[in-house]
Formats: C-alpha cells, structure tokens, sequence
C-alpha cells in the first residue's frame, strides 16, 4: 500500500468522522476520532478533495442529480419520528450487529424525472442515509429504504428544526422521488447489517 495513499485516505476518513461527530448523531462510544480505521480504499482510486467540500449548496431545481463519489458510514443510533401528529413518541433505530466503518461509493441523489443509476444499485439504508446528510447538510433530507431490499416502505431523513439532530421520519414524504439515495457499492462492508427498532 502506497504510504501517501494510506494518509490520504485516512485524512478523508477523519474529516469526514468530524462532520457526523459536529452534525450531533449517537454515535458508538467506542469510536472515536483517534481509534477508528475504515477500510482503506484501493491503490487504483483516485479522488479529490474539493468533491467533499461541505459549504456547497443544493437547489433542487438545479441540481435534479447530485453525484457524491464517497460516504462514510459508521455505527449510530438515529432517533425516528413513529407518530407524525404526536411528535413525542419516537423509537430508536440502530443497526445489529455492530459493524466496522465503511465506504458507499458512487453515490447518487435523484430528484423528479432523473432516471435511476443504469448500473447496478440500490437504497441508501438509514443509518447510511444519515451518514451522507451528516457529512453533506446542503442536501437538507435524504430518503431512503428501512433495509437494504426494496418495498420495505420509504423513510425520510432529515435535521430537526426544533433539535437541530437528524431524525428519520415517514410522515409527510413527497410521493415523488426526491432527494432519494443510491449507491453502485461499498468498500469494507462484509454482510449487510440488520436494523432492528428499540
């Protein structure tokens, strides 16, 4: 492994750990910024910096397809709405087993009328939905499915504005497809993890 890539790929992973870490989501005690290792990416990747920048901004009506080419995903807890008219009442959303930090690769987020990825694909989960609103606010919400299947019902994803924390919800989500989530792959996953309700 090329020492310069080894670096840069951990330089990506921690700036990208800070982002969830500043965004307020329960992350896994156990991580933290000095002890976490992702999977390395591939000495053939090439990417740069400048394609995570976290002040860019989203105008759906200007951006129907946003392409992100690497997402960090780690183990969290995310808070979800289970009634929309009594916003009291939530359960907790956290995926089992615990797995090691990952990569999605090739991420892409389609508004009305863009076709999905040609390749093969599928929805973002939620816990890796909140991992990309994390590490990219400007999106403002990100929809996904429950489980790594499709028909398991659509979920929302998005920053509270009376906490300011990122919760899911299925309640009061477009019937179109906005701001839904893709991904052709991942480096570093071994199976899928369940998510399982507490």
């Amino acid at each position: 492994m090329d020492q310069m890539h080894d670096i840069t790929s951990l330089y990506l992973s921690k700036l990208l750990f800070g982002r969830m870490k500043n965004a307020g989501l329960d992350l896994c005690p156990r991580l933290t910024m000095n002890n976490f290792r992702p999977a390395t990416l591939p000495d053939a990747w090439e990417f740069h910096l400048n394609q995570i920048d976290g002040n860019d901004y989203h105008r759906c009506e200007e951006h129907q397809l946003v392409c992100i080419p690497l997402v960090l995903v780690v183990h969290l807890r995310l808070q979800e709405m289970i009634d929309g008219l009594k916003t009291d009442k939530w359960r907790i959303l956290e995926p089992f087993p615990h797995f090691e930090p990952y990569w999605l690769i090739d991420v892409s987020i389609i508004h009305d009328w863009v076709p999905y990825p040609k390749r093969t694909h599928r929805s973002l989960n939620i816990i890796e939905a909140a991992c990309l609103l994390a590490q990219h606010p400007y999106l403002g919400s990100v929809q996904s499915h429950e489980g790594l299947e499709w028909g398991h019902g659509r979920i929302q994803v998005y920053r509270s504005p009376e906490t300011g924390r990122i919760i899911a919800s299925r309640f009061g989500i477009p019937s179109y497809n906005h701001h839904k989530a893709f991904t052709t792959g991942v480096f570093g996953l071994d199976p899928p993890f369940v998510i399982r309700h507490s």
